[in-house]
């Protein structure tokens, strides 16, 4: 669903329906857009057996009123966190600490079928990787590590994420030294980062916290070498698992 004038919605009030799809998702977890297309990440079981993981890609085009589902790409991995750099779908692979890429994802994955990854990386430093995001050549990627504890997560700093990434051979492992900036520790309120978002001017790290004080929602600038550092802005937000960075 898209919603107009949200800005102008009293608390609590009713949300202005602009755009719908009918009911096809099952379990969605991020989006990606670019031109008309909306991809959508949907971490249900795709194929009936609850002991393999899989995760499905829902493609929608976008005319004036309605959403219409194009086509759907399942994967042989659980999924969450997605994000178009270029033409490229890059994924988080869930309950790992893997990404991999779908090159030309829109182009190339036109009809329903299962597609295989054009390569997989680990990142190491991560336990289990779910929120991605990229601005101005650097990505972030969140860690909730044990999602039981909600005092483990944490973020990476990856800057020139592309370059990195095509240097690392699939199934290899890019360093956690010379390459990323780790930031975790009980100072920074982080226990299951779910979603995130990125400022490059600004430097700004936008974190949807779901675990730690029952949900909030983190600013962190200036992060420097990372480590155990305080977020600059703490806000409770129960139940908060995704955000949008809208930089107007």
């Amino acid at each position: 669903n898209t919603y107009r004038n949200i800005n102008d919605t009293p608390s609590n009030g009713d949300l202005n329906l602009m755009v719908s799809s009918g009911v096809l998702l099952n379990s969605p977890q991020d989006i990606a857009v670019k031109d008309n297309f909306y991809i959508i990440s949907d971490n249900a079981d795709a194929d009936g057996n609850p002991n393999t993981d899989d995760g499905t890609f829902f493609i929608f085009t976008k005319d004036a009123n309605v959403y219409t589902l194009r086509n759907k790409v399942k994967v042989n991995y659980a999924v969450w966190g997605i994000e178009l750099i270029g033409n490229d779908l890059y994924t988080v692979v869930d309950k790992t600490s893997k990404v991999a890429v779908l090159k030309n994802f829109i182009s190339t994955y036109t009809t329903d079928v299962t597609a295989t990854p054009d390569k997989q990386i680990d990142i190491e430093g991560i336990t289990r990787t779910h929120g991605i995001t990229h601005d101005g050549g650097t990505v972030i990627l969140t860690d909730i590590g044990d999602a039981q504890n909600d005092t483990d997560g944490g973020f990476h700093f990856i800057g020139d994420f592309v370059n990195r990434f095509n240097a690392i051979p699939d199934g290899g492992t890019l360093a956690l030294a010379g390459n990323q900036i780790r930031v975790s520790g009980s100072l920074t309120e982080m226990g299951n980062p779910v979603a995130v978002e990125y400022h490059n001017s600004s430097q700004t790290i936008f974190i949807s916290e779901r675990a730690n004080g029952g949900g909030k929602v983190l600013f962190f600038d200036q992060i420097g070498a990372g480590g155990n550092i305080s977020p600059t802005i703490s806000s409770e937000l129960p139940g908060a698992s995704s955000l949008y960075f809208d930089n107007k």
